[in-house]
């Protein structure tokens, strides 16, 4: 059987090149409702204050915005 391949982000990527330590958890859902990232805390057994997400937003004016936010919270 063949092993099976590990995900690698381009945010994994940058920070392996940075020399920054992180984890990577993975986790299983079947089904996600209304707040994917207090779910996923939930499932990966961390609390939602310290669970952050990324949003990138457009911006009419000045270009592209970078938001990180915790999970239970909205833009």
């Amino acid at each position: 059987m063949a092993k099976k391949k590990p995900v690698v982000t381009n945010a994994m990527s940058k920070l392996t090149s940075a020399k920054i330590p992180f984890e990577s958890i993975e986790y299983e859902v079947d089904e996600v409702g209304d707040n994917f990232g207090v779910t996923i805390a939930e499932l990966t057994g961390l609390p939602c204050e310290q669970s952050f997400k990324t949003l990138v937003a457009k911006g009419e004016k000045k270009g592209l915005h970078v938001f990180c936010i915790p999970v239970a919270e909205e833009l």
